[in-house]
């Protein structure tokens, strides 16, 4: 009866060392899937509103507000870039001051998805407006850590602090400036763009014109090539370069791309 019995535990026994196996690998499985980072398919970019019209006399209106969607349930992250972008529907609901039948307001928006990050750069811009292009922001999410990336966070990818992009700033608006009798008032560097391996900072800059009032601009300054180019007021950014939207955006226009590429260079600062 003994050998009987210990003929049948020696056959079990690859049989539990098989299901012993099989539960560990499933246990490693498990916790290795739990462990998987974040990828662009969990999140995604959207417009919570997309409108655009024209008015009588006063020109076309555009209205492209954008919208963090986490596909994974709650994101707290995401619930407060949401939060951060809520300030862009008082354009869109006509609370900043502007006159609903004097004026015309645009909202335009560029947005960027790679494996890394989630971006959206947008402009603000009141109309008729002659001494300011308006107001920028950008939002800008890391996928893999899930989280919402800040200047400080650009500064350090880019490998420098923000004294120094200032005066790489001021010393590429000296290099544009052919008339020296426009002056340098103030720098505004609130929004980026990582772009592989290289930061674009958006910024406004306050210049003393000697031909009109002080007038605020923006410019987009490439900290990899050192260049400052101007804002134009018709596209920030280079159609090709943010994503292709459905319904489109007012980038991927033919008459914008047409304005963009035949366009004269801005000489606010020349």
């Amino acid at each position: 009866m003994k050998k009987l019995l210990g003929l049948m535990l020696l056959m079990s026994l690859p049989l539990i060392l098989f299901t012993a196996y099989s539960k560990h690998e499933y246990l490693n499985s498990s916790v290795s899937s739990a462990q998987e980072a974040p990828t662009k398919d969990d999140v995604y970019i959207d417009m919570q509103i997309q409108k655009y019209g024209y008015k009588s006399n006063l020109g076309e209106e555009i209205f492209e507000i954008p919208l963090f969607v986490s596909k994974t349930g709650d994101n707290k992250e995401i619930n407060k870039l949401n939060d951060s972008i809520a300030p862009l529907l008082n354009y869109y609901n006509g609370n900043y001051g502007f006159k609903q039948d004097e004026d015309t307001c645009e909202v335009k928006s560029y947005p960027f998805t790679s494996d890394n990050y989630l971006q959206v750069i947008t402009t603000a811009t009141i109309y008729p407006n002659s001494n300011s292009q308006g107001e920028i922001f950008s939002y800008n999410y890391d996928i893999k850590n899930e989280k919402i990336l800040t200047l400080q966070d650009a500064y350090k990818k880019d490998k420098k602090t923000e004294t120094q992009v200032i005066n790489e700033i001021k010393t590429s608006f000296n290099k544009r400036r052919s008339n020296k009798k426009i002056k340098l008032l103030k720098i505004e560097v609130n929004c980026f763009l990582i772009d592989e391996d290289n930061i674009k900072y958006f910024i406004k800059i306050n210049i003393s014109n000697p031909k009109s009032k002080d007038i605020n601009i923006i410019c987009t300054y490439n900290s990899h090539e050192n260049s400052l180019e101007e804002y134009d007021g018709i596209c920030l950014i280079n159609p090709k370069q943010p994503d292709k939207f459905e319904p489109y955006l007012c980038y991927e226009r033919n008459d914008i791309k047409e304005k963009y590429y035949t366009k004269k260079e801005s000489n606010y600062i020349k």
